[in-house]
């Protein structure tokens, strides 16, 4: 056994991560089992020793799939020396250590408490075994280089790749380590420019940069603030995150904010989560800051019920802030200078100390014991929380304050980005627009679409190929991915999406997936945008001049094809003008410049058009062979 325990081990690592482990006990010692597992002097557990993973993932296989070893995998460690790493960056034992080992259990219980099969759970910690093999790092000091390392070491494989994608995702995730997003180089390189394009978010750029918003998460939620300002300032950056609120929203947030309501079954009279229901929600109060007339200064009231994940959160943040700012509250209760008030639509009028998010002005480190009369107390600034956020040369923001990453004076977050990132999430998760609406108090659903930057692969992960066409659609392909955009009406007017619906009204389901099948097998990513031809049936004869008033031609919207495309905008001005500067007698002049100019019109268009959405419907099949003149 370890001559260092666990627990001590465990001590040293970040609370989000002793949260981990103590999760995953407790998944296994509510499945009846022991954490403990036996192993001998070499690593090798016996069978009557180790968990069946049936029993975790309540599964109903044949076979037992068992944790069979901790023992270091000698071949990788002597692969890596082999390689030169140095002998100090790998384990020196014959056996995991007592924290790794906690660690691949709990995610071992993790995994199986979600539905992976038993045997890919097993073969998962297999793999990982062999990982961990190659480090003698604990996992919350993991970074992106020890994972890109490994998989330069081992040979080009799936299964490999996979089991430190499933580390990775479970690191980042929980923020275990202070590097998060741990992001690796997947040994098998994408073959297609079209998983790219998929994945790509519209209008990404209203979005926080990743690596951001994983270091203001972690600092918000671990760190501990320094002073009275920045604890206000984490409650705000909080709150933000986890409602999707604008940023005037939360910090005009009334100290009353916190609404829990009970839900009671009319039928029985029981409370709802006795019957299958929900026994008690929680709402916050707010004042919507586009629901006042304009110019006007009255408070409009306004509610938002709190996802159930996020209810614990939101109320203990809440109440911390409240615990927090009860000195200035009081203070203000004994002022009889304290005169301003805000007006709601209600007709009430709230003092000061009615507000949830107070602060000193001009205040620096903890509170005074005692307020003094001469302080003045207001609510926080929205100028200075927005600077705390951004990149302010000679100010302290809270990365340049509190992180701990290398490019920490460069990181900043434009706090209505998370709204942008909430509202994409819920329709990322499924939410319906109508619900998303009404969650973040807009007037129409158009307006909800405004903040979805969901990617066109996140588009099509809830769409179904129906059965009557899954013998006919090959899953992965990209005749998957237009059948899809097609069934979801993504291709809008397109050539094909007309036809099939056609089809399907005159001639039923079957005969219309069978002309989706067979023609839905293209799907291009030149440089202007997305071509749904197949160039296997015929090549494209307008040289990818898919902008030349094409009807298969789709333009995305994305950086990458605007770019192209103004790019040949402009050397097409340049060829139009220099053969407009020709003399008014030269041979082909005219046709020139005609060329170029229908060429900058499709340009034009496609660089104002709305992505994924077709823009020549009544344009000629380029795809077709050009009718013969001599004949």
């Amino acid at each position: 056994m370890r001559k260092i325990s666990s627990q001590s081990i465990n001590s040293r690592a970040p609370a989000s991560y002793q949260r981990y482990i103590e999760q995953g006990r407790k998944l296994v010692a509510e499945k009846g089992l022991s954490w403990a597992i036996i192993h001998d002097e070499n690593g090798n557990v016996n069978a009557c020793d180790s968990w069946d993973l049936r029993d975790l993932t309540s599964n109903n296989e044949r076979h037992a799939a068992r944790l069979n070893s901790f023992a270091i995998n000698n071949e990788v460690r002597e692969k890596a020396l082999a390689a030169g790493w140095p002998e100090a960056l790998l384990p020196r034992d014959l056996v995991l250590s007592e924290a790794i080992q906690d660690f691949l259990k709990a995610l071992v219980a993790q995994r199986a408490s979600e539905g992976i099969i038993p045997r890919n759970v097993r073969n998962e910690f297999s793999l990982l075994r062999n990982f961990f093999s190659s480090t003698n790092k604990f996992p919350w000091q993991l970074n992106s280089e020890d994972l890109n390392r490994y998989l330069e070491l081992v040979p080009k494989n799936d299964k490999v790749s996979a089991s430190i994608a499933v580390l990775a995702n479970v690191i980042n995730s929980n923020l275990l380590s202070p590097h998060v997003p741990l992001i690796y180089r997947d040994k098998q390189e994408v073959s297609t420019f079209l998983s790219t394009m998929l994945g790509t978010r519209k209008g990404e750029e209203k979005l926080p940069d990743v690596d951001a918003l994983h270091e203001m998460v972690r600092i918000v939620f671990q760190e501990a603030p320094i002073g009275h300002q920045h604890k206000i300032r984490f409650g705000i950056i909080r709150l933000l995150t986890l409602t999707g609120l604008r940023l005037n929203e939360i910090i005009l947030l009334p100290a009353d904010c916190l609404q829990w309501e009970d839900h009671v079954d009319i039928v029985t009279g029981k409370a709802a989560g006795e019957v299958g229901g929900i026994s008690r929600s929680l709402r916050l109060k707010y004042f919507g800051e586009k629901r006042r007339k304009k110019g006007s200064k009255v408070l409009v009231e306004d509610f938002q019920w709190v996802p159930a994940r996020f209810e614990e959160l939101v109320a203990s943040t809440v109440l911390g802030i409240l615990e927090a700012t009860q000195p200035l509250r009081d203070a203000l209760k004994t002022r009889s200078s304290s005169k301003r008030m805000y007006k709601t639509a209600s007709g009430e009028e709230l003092p000061l100390a009615d507000f949830l998010f107070l602060v000193i002005h001009g205040g620096r480190g903890e509170l005074p014991t005692i307020i003094p009369e001469t302080v003045e107390i207001e609510i926080a600034a929205q100028s200075s929380f927005s600077a705390f956020l951004s990149t302010d040369k000679g100010k302290d923001t809270i990365f340049t304050k509190y992180s701990t990453l290398p490019n920490k004076a460069d990181l900043f977050i434009l706090s209505h980005s998370l709204r942008h990132l909430m509202n994409t999430e819920l329709f990322r998760q499924g939410v319906p627009d109508t619900v998303i609406t009404q969650h973040f108090g807009r007037q129409s659903v158009a307006q909800s679409y405004v903040y979805d930057h969901r990617s066109l692969a996140e588009r099509l992960k809830d769409v179904e190929i129906p059965e009557k066409a899954a013998k006919l659609i090959v899953p992965g392909t990209p005749q998957e991915t237009v059948a899809k955009m097609v069934l979801s009406d993504l291709f809008g007017g397109s050539p094909i999406a007309v036809a099939f619906k056609k089809i399907q009204s005159e001639s039923g389901d079957e005969a219309a997936f069978m002309y989706l099948a067979q023609n839905s097998d293209g799907f291009h990513a030149p440089p202007y945008g997305f071509c749904i031809t197949s160039f296997a049936v015929n090549p494209c004869v307008r040289h990818l001049k898919c902008f030349d008033n094409c009807r298969h031609y789709l333009p995305s919207g994305m950086k990458e094809h605007r770019v192209s495309l103004e790019s040949l905008r402009a050397n097409l001005r340049v060829m139009r003008d220099t053969a407009a500067a020709k003399p008014l007698t030269s041979t082909g002049r005219k046709n020139q410049v005609a060329h170029a100019e229908r060429l900058i019109s499709g340009i034009d268009l496609a660089l104002a058009a709305q992505p994924n959405v077709a823009l020549f419907n009544d344009g000629p099949d380029h795809s077709k062979p050009a009718k013969d003149l001599f004949k």
